[in-house]
Parts: structure tokens; C-alpha cells; sequence
């Protein structure tokens, strides 16, 4: 006969009862924490409901205007002050 045959409810002593409780409760403690941030779920979620592309787009497609010295200076006479402006190191 095998455990699962048994219909009967299975008596436990009191150690059994508090090791069964005790293992009951750091189960629900993971699952509360695991539930809190899970990147791997918010990614699929972004993902999967389009809130990707919900962000400011506008902004990452302004023109940035060169400043005037880039078309009329060859890059090879630009100034010290010319290169910090155009950030070329």
C-alpha cells in the first residue's frame, strides 16, 4: 500500500506539525519576496503590453544643431576651445 492510497487525514506529533508550519512559512515568505520585484515578470510584462514604446520618444529624436565653426573649419585646424565644444578629444 503507497501513501497516496490512503484517504484518510495523516495524524503528526507535535514536531512533525511544527516542522510542516515552519516549512509552510518560509515557502510564503519566498513567494511574497519573489513577488515584490521580479525583473524577469516586468520585462515580459513591458513587453508584452507595449509600455516600451509609451516613453517620451519626442525627445530622443530632437536634431542637435553643430555649432557654426563645423562646417566652415577643416577638423584638422580646429582649436583646443573648438574641440571641447564638439567633445573630440
Amino acid at each position: 500500500m503507497q501513501d497516496d492510497e490512503i484517504l484518510l487525514d495523516r495524524v503528526l506529533t507535535a514536531e512533525q506539525q511544527a516542522a510542516n508550519d515552519e516549512a509552510a512559512r518560509v515557502a510564503a515568505a519566498q513567494r511574497a519576496s519573489a513577488s515584490q520585484d521580479n525583473a524577469h515578470e516586468r520585462g515580459i510584462e513591458d513587453l508584452m503590453y507595449s509600455r516600451l514604446e509609451g516613453r517620451d520618444e519626442d525627445s530622443v529624436w530632437t536634431d542637435v544643431v553643430p555649432p557654426v565653426f563645423m562646417a566652415e573649419v577643416p577638423r584638422g585646424q580646429w582649436s583646443d576651445e573648438q574641440k571641447k565644444m564638439a567633445q573630440v578629444g
